[in-house]
């Protein structure tokens, strides 16, 4: 799992093969996915100064892409910063579909509806610890 995790190729193939990467691509069936595996083993990863540069003074870099298709067509992107990092940050839609998507692994849909409940009006509890507890799952699925 952590290799996968680490590999930025695999990450790319994972995104190519599915559209997103999740907690899920990292599970055993994804591992050995051969759809994955197959747009993995197509993603060659080059260095970049200019990045390895910014790397050093920075917590978030950038990242330049370029895709060659199957026809030979090359297509490029460029981004100063994650999606999701300071540079770039989530919408609060994003975030709220990343939040669920994440508390959904150990948490019911009733009780991450009461978290976000609890978290959208934050500033009006009188006690935060009410937080804590609908952190805890009722059901154990962690």
């Amino acid at each position: 799992r952590f290799a996968a995790e680490m590999s930025l190729p695999y990450a790319i193939g994972c995104a190519m093969a599915r559209g997103r990467i999740t907690f899920d691509s990292f599970e055993d069936t994804a591992r050995g996915d051969s759809e994955i595996l197959a747009a993995a083993a197509k993603v060659e990863v080059l260095g970049d100064p200019e990045l390895d540069r910014q790397s050093r003074f920075e917590s978030f870099t950038g990242v330049a892409v370029e895709i060659e298709t199957s026809t030979g067509e090359r297509v490029q992107a460029k981004r100063d910063a994650p999606h999701g990092s300071p540079g770039d940050p989530f919408t609060e839609t994003e975030l709220r579909l990343k939040f669920e998507g994440n508390a959904a692994r150990v948490l019911s849909s009733p009780e991450i509806r009461k978290l976000l409940g609890l978290l959208d009006d934050l500033e009006a509890l009188p006690d935060v610890a009410a937080v804590a507890r609908a952190m805890y799952s009722s059901t154990s699925r962690a």
